[in-house]
């Protein structure tokens, strides 16, 4: 269920949400699953072996976000009473694992908080995403980091991030009603960096032959995504000004993106669209915002009968002994 989890995420939510460095990813992920050698014995070897580690908030993070687009045949075959009970059990374990503080990176925690607002509450994936927006900011990810050190493709990740949470608020403020839909939560001017182009998808680095089925898909993706970000941008309720030429920050797409050919245009498709993704807090009111450095004694009840409460309970008695070792 794991693969067909990163599958879905890989084919279904990274083209809306390419908050991760999805070749990173997978190699991270085949690493973790390599049988036990003497390399991964000794710690320490591990450590310095320049192998890099996915936190467990972030890869939670993602195996929620690919489960909308999981087959019902693979659900009940894990045991799943029903999609919106699964999705309810990951999305605990994603929100615990935050409350609970177990990420120390900062980018990993921003990149969980936009993928757990693909929860089905507006107003609950709003709190998630002003927690990312925030932290953001703190982050300079909406800053220019050109002259700065940073390797390429770590620039390029950043400002993907960044950019999604702008889409992601433009798009969640669509669910809104009332005065309340004008309510944006990053403005124009928190944007200080250009606008995404489709270098910041580092295509040309890809080692398909750029004219495979995949190859096309990926490039597809990306100009669906920078074409997205665009109409958000033109369509802010701003004056006309805010979008003259002059702004340096639409430089780098200022020539309109086309694909060759509308057979390449791909969509995905969800096998119960009407089935919505669930989570645990009732309100906004009952969502805590932890701090980084704070740890939250969270308290559970008797466990009923339902697989949701049954997870819920032996995850956090997981959770409160690996905190004590």
């Amino acid at each position: 269920m794991q693969l067909e989890l990163l599958k879905a995420y890989a084919d279904f939510v990274y083209n809306q949400m390419p908050v991760l460095d999805l070749e990173e990813l997978l190699l991270m992920v085949k690493y973790m699953d390599d049988k036990l050698d003497e390399q991964r014995i000794d710690s320490f070897a591990f450590e310095n072996s320049g192998k890099k580690q996915i936190s467990f908030l972030l890869f939670q993070a993602v195996l929620y976000a690919g489960l909308g687009y999981l087959s019902t045949k693979a659900l009940t075959e894990a045991g799943f009473q029903s999609r919106s009970s699964a999705q309810k059990i990951f999305f605990n374990r994603v929100s615990l694992l935050y409350s609970f503080n177990t990420c120390d990176d900062r980018l990993s925690v921003i990149q969980s908080l936009l993928l757990m607002t693909l929860c089905s509450s507006t107003t609950e994936a709003r709190h998630w995403l002003s927690l990312a927006t925030s932290f953001s900011k703190s982050l300079g990810l909406n800053c220019d980091v050109s002259s700065s050190s940073l390797p390429l493709r770590k620039k390029h990740l950043r400002r993907r991030i960044w950019w999604t949470a702008f889409l992601r608020d433009r798009i969640l403020a669509l669910g809104l009603s009332g005065d309340s839909c004008r309510s944006f939560i990053i403005n124009i001017d928190d944007c200080r960096i250009d606008l995404l182009s489709l270098e910041d998808f580092d295509l040309d680095e890809n080692v398909l032959n750029p004219e495979t089925i995949s190859a096309v898909r990926m490039r597809t993706d990306a100009v669906l995504c920078v074409e997205r970000l665009l109409l958000c941008w033109h369509s802010n309720d701003h004056p006309a000004s805010s979008f003259s030429s002059r702004d340096t920050r639409l430089t780098m797409v200022s020539q309109p993106i086309f694909c060759s050919s509308l057979d390449e245009w791909q969509f995905p498709r969800r096998e119960h669209p009407t089935t919505t993704t669930t989570s645990t807090p009732e309100s906004i009111t009952d969502i805590s915002t932890p701090d980084f450095d704070e740890v939250i004694d969270i308290k559970t009840q008797s466990s009923s009968g339902s697989d949701v409460d049954r997870e819920y309970v032996d995850f956090i008695e997981y959770l409160q002994e690996e905190l004590v070792k």
